[in-house]
């Protein structure tokens, strides 16, 4: 991958394991940018290829075109072209081909191959969370000084723990200092490796440098300010327990009542429960209030304001409150009266209905 030689010889292979078949033609055809006709064909006139008919000429051939992808431009323009018309399922097929020998450690281009991989993974829908995550951590493990790797740090922790919808579409929130701080150490370590740093999407060195701008406006004074430029730290990688987490939890937000009751079941008998990370701990507590067990759920919300998560938790505390018989409220509260002073929550209890 650190030539276009490199790119077209993943590509002749990746030709060359699938069995040739349309489908796989066609595969081919939308990936790496061939001319190829629009899935909505008029009705066959005379002049079409008959299959039903012997036929003495060849049959007509379309060629593929090489398309290099050695820059964030390149993917920019590939990606534009097929998701435009094509669901992103080819794409990561054709991705995770090429990326099956990709060096990120000796080759820049195989390390942009899996930022972009771990990308498309992470927005695409149907449960593919997980697998962007493997791959980030395989591009962490191989090349952690890479800038491409401080980007996609960077890039998770505000997706998924910030909820940003874009590369400047920050909001955060009092609860958020921490994650947004490890934010913005990632984008500083990035630019100290590479000022003029161009990343997906277009997303500029410059619009980077707004983006931390907005960070620290939005956050004022964290409490854990991003490390020094000449100090770099690693980036710590996902836990597997707060990889679980946060697909449970982004499972939870879009399931149906039938699909929650099964997660949070498979939860619930797992006994993991509590932690210790955020996202597991959140994604507890999302099922246990579900599941109308307050008496779990409590305390797993006492522990997340205790340590500043990002949650809203007086809006949890009436959610959790609610799943309480009325006649029986008073008497719980009175339980939880120490656990709700020592974490703060205490202060919710007026808003409660």
């Amino acid at each position: 991958m650190g030539s276009d030689v490199s790119t077209h010889r993943h590509l002749r292979d990746f030709a060359r394991r699938i069995p040739w078949q349309p489908i796989a033609a066609v595969a081919l055809c939308l990936s790496f940018g061939a001319a190829c006709a629009d899935e909505h064909r008029p009705p066959l006139s005379p002049e079409h290829v008959r299959l039903d008919q012997p036929r003495s000429a060849p049959l007509p051939t379309t060629a593929l075109a090489p398309v290099a992808l050695t820059t964030q431009a390149d993917f920019d323009a590939l990606e534009r072209s097929i998701l435009t018309r094509r669901r992103p399922d080819v794409l990561i097929d054709a991705y995770t081909a090429l990326a099956e020998g990709a060096e990120p450690a000796e080759r820049d281009a195989d390390a942009l191959l899996l930022q972009r991989l771990a990308i498309l993974l992470i927005d695409s829908r149907g449960g593919r969370l997980t697998q962007g995550l493997e791959v980030a951590e395989r591009l962490h493990r191989s090349a952690p000084a890479s800038p491409h790797n401080h980007y996609l740090q960077a890039y998770i922790r505000r997706t998924l723990l910030l909820g940003a919808a874009g590369p400047d579409a920050l909001v955060v929130e009092r609860p958020h200092k921490e994650v947004a701080a490890l934010v913005a150490g990632q984008f500083d370590k990035l630019l100290s490796a590479q000022p003029d740093y161009v990343g997906p999407r277009e997303h500029t060195a410059e619009t980077i440098r707004g983006t931390l701008a907005k960070l620290r406006t939005a956050t004022k004074a964290s409490e854990r300010p991003a490390p020094a430029a000449d100090e770099p730290e690693p980036p710590t990688p996902l836990t597997a327990g707060e990889i679980r987490g946060l697909v449970d939890l982004r499972g939870f937000q879009g399931a149906t009542d039938s699909e929650r009751k099964i997660l949070c079941r498979d939860r619930r008998d797992e006994k993991k429960l509590g932690g210790p990370s955020i996202a597991e701990r959140r994604a507890d507590l999302a099922c246990f209030t579900f599941l109308g067990d307050s008496a779990t759920a409590m305390p797993i919300l006492a522990s997340l304001k205790t340590d500043k998560a990002p949650i809203d938790a007086c809006a949890h505390f009436v959610q959790v409150t609610r799943t309480i018989p009325a006649g029986a409220l008073a008497g719980r509260l009175a339980e939880w009266d120490a656990v709700l002073k020592s974490s703060g929550l205490d202060a919710c209890v007026s808003a409660t209905p």
